[in-house]
């Protein structure tokens, strides 16, 4: 079963219905606007070494509650 790790691309679908396809970094690497998300961010913290399939809930800096499904893992 595939973990996600530091380079993993990730496709996440959140309780909205939004999903959203991110690429794991380290922090020194990130850049939201090309969707690299840094390990060391909430989301990041939350999905690191989890299986596709998994479940993560994080805080988003208003600090609510964000849960969101990993999809797939690549």
């Amino acid at each position: 079963m595939k973990k996600v790790t530091i380079g993993s691309k990730v496709r996440l679908e959140f309780d909205d219905g939004n999903a959203a396809d991110i690429v794991l970094v380290n922090p020194g690497d990130a850049d939201i606007f090309q969707r690299k998300i840094s390990c060391d961010s909430p989301v990041g913290s939350a999905i690191l070494g989890k299986n596709e399939g998994d479940s993560a809930v994080y805080s988003n800096p208003k600090k609510n509650t964000i849960s969101c499904k990993i999809v797939t893992i690549n």
